[in-house]
This record gives C-alpha cells, structure tokens and sequence, in this order.
C-alpha cells in the first residue's frame, strides 16, 4: 500500500509525539522528584528542520549575490533548501518508523499524516522564501529576484510539484 501526495490521515496530536513512536523519553530524578523529559514531536522536529533551511536559503542566497551569480538565485536556492529538507524528513520518517513498535495500518497513518505536516513544511519555506526575496534590499538591484513574475514563480512552483512528487514516489519504494 504506497502513499501518495493526495493521501492524508489525522492522528490525534497525543499518538504523534516521538515518544509514542517508540523513541523513548529521558528521566531526570531532582530531589525525589521524576522529571521527564519529552521529546520532540514529529511537527516541532519537522519546524526545526524548515527553520534552518530558511537560515540556510538566506546565507545561500547572500552568498550567491557576493560572487555576483544573482541569476535564478531564487529557483535554485529554494529547490536546494526544499531537497535538503525533503533529505532530512525521510531520514526522520524512516528512523521513527523503524524504532516504531506500532502496528502496521497505525504506522500507515501517521505515515500520511507526516507527510501532509511534511508538505505543509514546504510551503511555509516557499512563503518564507518569497517574503525574503521581497524584502531583501540585497536583491532590489534584481527585479526578477525581488519580485518573481507570475510565469517565473510558476515555473519555480512546478520544479518543486515535480521535487515533491518524486520524493513521495521515494518514499514509498523505501517503506513499501
């Protein structure tokens, strides 16, 4: 049973945390008092990811204007920024779900339902991207960079439909 990009499943937010997963959960004992310690959920773990490849596509990018190759500076550094956040989330998707002691269909579940949180990710980086680009006074000088024309955003949007389809497609093969 593969998974597609269309698929999607909620779980309630307690089954999602990595503890849950089989992960495990460190204890701290302060004065006769258990201290637990949680670990991260899938979604913050996820967020942490989207917040260093924004870090990342704002360096890459500055970068890229500093050795003067401004052209499709946008395209190139966001298709980066989403294939290595992509490359981190299967790693996390994989390690939960073989640490996992779940049974199959639960496991099935929070797979949809990761990869929805996984595509909301992606958007949240494409917006972040855009709102940089727009403020940048850096890329003012490069009108195309600044503000992406409608038929440039929609090719950038398309490579990253074909990126996350792919992805999905490697996905499945790995886990099915």
């Amino acid at each position: 049973m593969g998974i597609t990009s269309n698929q999607h499943a909620s779980l309630p937010a307690s089954d999602l945390s990595a503890n849950s997963l089989g992960l495990g959960v460190q204890s701290l004992d302060v004065q006769g008092v258990v201290l637990i310690a949680k670990s991260n959920t899938f979604c913050e773990a996820i967020t942490d990811i989207t917040l260093e490849q924004q870090r990342d596509y704002q360096i890459s990018l500055n970068d890229d204007l500093a050795h003067q190759n401004a052209s499709e500076v946008f395209a190139r550094n966001l298709v980066r920024a989403v294939e290595e956040m992509l490359n981190r989330s299967s790693q996390m998707v994989e390690r939960c779900l073989s640490t996992s002691s779940k049974p199959a269909t639960e496991q099935m579940r929070w797979l949809r339902w990761s990869i929805e949180q996984i595509g909301l990710q992606k958007d949240i980086l494409v917006d972040f991207a855009l709102r940089f680009n727009r403020s940048s006074s850096a890329l003012a000088d490069f009108p195309k960079e600044h503000y992406p024309s409608g038929a440039y955003l929609a090719r950038v949007l398309s490579n990253l439909d074909s990126l996350w389809n792919d992805w999905c497609a490697q996905l499945n093969r790995k886990l099915v």
